[in-house]
């Protein structure tokens, strides 16, 4: 980086000025290159929202919302007859999600308002959550501690 003149050092104000023009513009620029590039996403993405911002329909599939603006339902109209999972709520979050027909697929466990374990139908296997110091999830794994997601 190049050091500023001399006359930019001894005049703070135009250093300011200097510094408020770079960072409009940078910002400008990057802000440009963030909507075109999201706008290009958006133009060719399949997907519908409704008048809440929620996803209502993408490629096959549909998305149903209960008043409280919790998704209830996601159905896979691209097989006959459609298919799809239902989703049982709580305080805590979701706490299960069954097909159709209300047959559980997965169950989850919640400790202190945080999701901690997950146990999967049929088969019973279930995997554990551990989250870092933000509630967000870090790391999945099995009952036999292997490691099977992790960011």
């Amino acid at each position: 980086m190049r050091p500023l003149p001399q006359s930019v050092k001894d005049d703070k104000e135009a250093a300011v000025r200097l510094i408020d023009y770079f960072l409009r513009t940078t910002t400008a620029r990057a802000m440009s290159t963030t909507l075109k590039t999201a706008s290009l996403v958006l133009r060719d993405s399949p997907n519908v929202y409704d008048p809440e911002n929620r996803i209502s329909s993408a490629t096959g599939f549909t998305y149903t919302y209960d008043a409280d603006g919790n998704r209830v339902q996601k159905t896979n109209n691209n097989t006959n007859p459609a298919t799809g999972t239902l989703y049982w709520h709580m305080s805590p979050g979701i706490v299960a999600e069954s097909d159709i027909s209300g047959a559980l697929q997965s169950e989850y466990v919640f400790f202190d308002g945080e999701r901690v374990a997950r146990k999967d139908f049929p088969g019973s296997a279930i995997s554990y959550y551990f989250s870092d110091h933000l509630i967000g999830v870090r790391l999945l794994s099995l009952g036999r501690r292997t490691s099977i997601l992790e960011w």
